[in-house]
C-alpha cells in the first residue's frame, strides 16, 4: 500500500487534515498492536487507571478514563471475563463495589507497555532523538490548546 492511498498529497497541504489523518493511522496501528494481547486501548486505559490509582468505584473510574458509563460497564465486564480485574465489596460503603486490578491485569499492563515501546520506536524511526523530544513537547502544547478549545465548544453547546 502506498502513502498516497492513505494520505493524498493534494490534501496534505492542510495541517488539520494531515494531523487528523496521522491520528487515524496511529490509532489503527496502536489498536492492532494491542489486539495481539487481546485488549483495546480502552481496556488498557482502565487497567492503567487501576494500576496507578488503586481500587476505584465504577463511577470514579469512568471519570478517570473519560469514558461514558455504558462503555465502562462493557469494559468492566470484558476485563472481568479476562480475569484482569475483579469487583470486590467497598470497604466503607456496603452498597458499593470497588474495581481492582488482578495480577493478570498487572501483567497485561506490563505487556502492553512493552508493545507500546516497540510500536512507538517503529512509528518514530524517521525522527532522531532531538526531533522526537521536540515533537513530544509540541504535542503536549497542542493537546493543552485543543483541550481548551474543546472545553469552549462543549460550554457553548451547553448554553446553546
Amino acid at each position: 500500500m502506498t502513502t498516497e492511498r492513505h494520505f493524498p498529497s493534494y490534501l496534505s497541504k492542510w495541517m488539520g487534515f494531515t494531523f487528523g489523518k496521522l491520528g487515524e493511522l496511529a490509532k489503527v496501528i496502536y489498536s492492532s498492536s494491542l489486539h495481539q494481547i487481546g485488549i483495546t486501548p480502552h481496556h488498557l486505559g482502565v487497567l492503567m487507571a487501576l494500576d496507578n490509582h488503586g481500587p476505584q468505584v465504577q463511577a470514579r473510574l469512568t471519570d478517570l478514563v473519560s469514558i461514558d458509563k455504558a462503555t465502562m460497564v462493557s469494559l468492566i465486564r470484558e476485563l472481568g471475563d479476562m480475569n484482569c480485574i475483579e469487583k470486590v465489596p467497598h470497604p466503607t460503603d456496603k452498597r458499593a463495589h470497588q474495581v481492582t486490578i488482578t495480577e493478570k491485569g498487572i501483567e497485561t499492563v506490563k505487556e502492553a507497555e512493552r508493545i507500546s515501546i516497540e510500536v512507538t520506536d517503529r512509528f518514530f524511526e524517521a525522527l532522531n532523538d532531538e526531533e522526537k523530544y521536540a515533537f513530544h513537547d509540541m504535542l503536549q502544547k497542542l493537546t493543552k490548546t485543543a483541550t481548551e478549545m474543546y472545553d469552549e465548544i462543549e460550554e457553548a453547546e451547553l448554553k446553546g
